[in-house]
């Protein structure tokens, strides 16, 4: 499993290692393929059930209205984050407080350091 709770997409431990650059320009192709960068292994995420999709919802909407209400930050979905220079996460469900984002561009493909 990964750290975002999805099972791994296999063994990719013979792919090479990628650099930040490789990595975004490996989203942004047509394979539709969800990808995380761990350490710079490329890391593959498998389609979402519809089970789990729904839950992430419910988790989604409750953290949002939570957060709307008390003015606290941003709650997102599916985003790269960028933990360090090799590392990349897409989590279900994220928290970005007001404070973290004025201090990152949210027209980014990854944000920036959290």
């Amino acid at each position: 499993m990964t750290a975002t709770g999805r099972h791994d997409g296999g063994d990719m431990s013979a792919t090479a290692r990628l650099g930040l650059d490789e990595f975004l320009k490996k989203q942004e192709s047509e394979d539709r393929i969800c990808y995380e960068l761990d350490e710079g292994e490329l890391r593959a995420s498998p389609s979402s059930t519809i089970e789990h999709n729904e839950i992430r919802y419910r988790i989604h909407r409750a953290l949002r209205d939570f957060s709307r209400t008390h003015r606290l930050g941003y709650v997102t979905g599916e985003t790269d984050f960028l933990l360090s220079p090799d590392t990349v996460r897409r989590p279900d469900v994220a928290f970005i407080t007001k404070t973290h984002l004025q201090r990152i561009d949210v027209k980014q493909l990854c944000a920036g350091y959290v």
